[in-house]
């Protein structure tokens, strides 16, 4: 085979040039630490390290959130202990102004320690972070001085500016944090709740189940006897002459019955009588002594209509209720805000057929003489604004009233458990940031962890072995300095050296 000179000088060059590309690469590992230098040297290698690098710097960011979530809630919880000692301290006056043997000057200078204590809560209340954002405004920007403000003095009435949203954090890829809670969770709603039971049915309509085989002696509604059945041997015939009975005595009782679809007696109760009388749509089933009416599938009870409910000492009227429970709560709700510029209270009907009750200042609710208001699920009692503020200035208000003559707050009672309140919802906070930054710790050192089994999968994959390169580079240059001298002595096979 004849071999050209060209070729020959060619194959010399390009032994040389590869040569010193492999040179230049294993130099490039060498200075870089770094086996793949460009996704072209090893592509499926070079795909694994870029999501291996992308998983790195999302958990470093994770742990740097980690970080900014930790001294939020350190600088809250440091806060938070301020205003638990200040609220520790005003219990401890209002223990010491319960002592009857206090003079008159004595409760003033309670009283005055006691206004220094809500200026000072209401002052760290307004508190800002090192980025002058306010810890307790939620996720608004309140205007100066902060989400807490009064236009008087004495903070006799203190408004909230902020709103209850809680900022969270992400500390991992399912996992968030809460950084900052919601001041109304801390400092308590400025306004007083009142959350019924769940309203009955209390009348007009009375559903029973369905009737059984067996006789149905005693039964009387509303105070009338209703002829006894017995002997029946098939319950659809029973359930007729029940409500064929109750019929006969509805121009006394007031009451109607029907067969219902699913074989049970519906009782329907209306507002008078024939003979002058009203039953105010009441339906009230008892059984007399030795009488048995489970077989009509109606209880013994007291089903009546809502009546005599005051609040804060206005009388509301009387409520029917409606053909179920929701319609009976909505009566009643609608009812109650009939008198909301009497009483200041406003009610919705909540979940499960509740009466939800709220105001800016005291709930009393009472019944009047004769009246029952069991349906309603409220109860007698007094409710106030349970938020901190409310509670050290009714206390101020008790040891030195702003009137004498007419002493807005005569009585202890509810002083201590409203300031024991605020303290326990501030503790719980605490108690919660503290579980927190226990959880980020937890979580980051489980982080850290996974950054490093990362970075050493990154380091097998990528770092380059520095006894190999050196070895290579080493086997490189000797091979370039052989085709070099090959190509010297190649360079002189010409047949024109021999022409002279």
């Amino acid at each position: 085979m004849r071999i050209s000179t060209i070729s020959m000088q060619q194959q010399g060059v390009d032994a040389i040039l590869d040569k010193q590309v492999s040179i230049s690469e294993t130099e490039m590992q060498l200075a870089t630490g770094r086996k793949i230098l460009r996704p072209s040297d090893d592509p499926v290698n070079s795909s694994m390290v870029l999501k291996l690098k992308e998983s790195v710097s999302l958990s470093e960011q994770y742990l740097r959130n980690g970080e900014l979530a930790t001294a939020a809630l350190s600088f809250e919880e440091s806060t938070l202990e301020g205003i638990t000692n200040n609220i520790q301290r005003a219990r401890e006056l209002a223990l010491q102004g319960m002592n009857g043997t206090n003079s008159a000057e004595s409760r003033e200078a309670i009283a005055l320690e006691v206004q220094q204590i809500r200026e000072a809560i209401f002052n760290l209340g307004n508190t800002r972070d090192e980025q002058g954002e306010y810890i307790f405004a939620g996720t608004k920007a309140p205007t100066a001085p902060g989400p807490f403000k009064s236009t008087d003095p004495k903070l006799a009435s203190v408004v909230f500016d902020g709103n209850e949203s809680q900022r969270v954090i992400q500390i991992g890829m399912d996992q968030r944090v809460t950084a900052k809670d919601s001041a109304l969770d801390i400092f308590g709603k400025q306004e007083t709740e009142v959350l019924g039971s769940a309203v009955t049915n209390s009348s007009q309509v009375l559903e029973g189940a369905a009737v059984a085989i067996g006789d149905v002696t005693g039964m009387t509604i509303n105070g009338i006897a209703i002829d006894d059945v017995v002997g029946g041997t098939d319950a659809a015939t029973i359930a007729t002459d029940v409500v064929a009975n109750i019929n006969a005595k509805t121009g006394e009782t007031g009451v109607s019955a029907v067969v219902a679809a699913d074989g049970g007696i519906r009782l329907t109760s209306g507002e008078s009588l024939t003979a002058g009388g009203s039953n105010n749509g009441d339906i009230v089933v008892a059984v007399a002594t030795g009488g048995d009416i489970a077989a009509s599938g109606i209880e013994a009870g007291n089903y009546r209509k809502t009546s005599g409910l005051m609040i804060n000492g206005t009388l509301i009227g009387d409520v029917s209720a409606g053909a179920d429970p929701a319609a009976s709560a909505d009566n009643m709700v609608n009812q109650i805000n009939i008198y909301t510029a009497q009483t200041g209270v406003t009610a919705v009907a909540g979940a499960n057929n509740k009466i939800e009750l709220t105001s800016n200042d005291d709930i009393v609710i009472s019944t009047a003489d004769g009246g029952d208001i069991s349906a309603t699920g409220l109860k007698n009692g007094t409710s106030r604004n349970d938020d901190i503020f409310t509670a050290l200035g009714s206390l101020v208000e008790w040891l030195n009233p702003a009137d004498p003559d007419n002493p807005q707050i005569e009585t202890s009672d509810g002083l201590l458990e409203s300031l024991d309140k605020g303290l326990d919802r501030v503790l719980t906070i605490e108690s919660k940031i503290g579980a927190r930054i226990n959880m980020i710790e937890r979580h980051s050192d489980v982080e850290r962890s996974f950054v490093d089994k990362i970075r050493e999968n990154i380091s097998d994959i990528n770092d380059v072995d520095y006894a190999e390169a050196i070895a290579q580079f080493n086997l490189d240059r000797v091979g370039i300095q052989a085709a070099q001298q090959a190509y010297s002595k190649i360079q002189g096979l010409s047949l024109f050296d021999y022409l002279r």
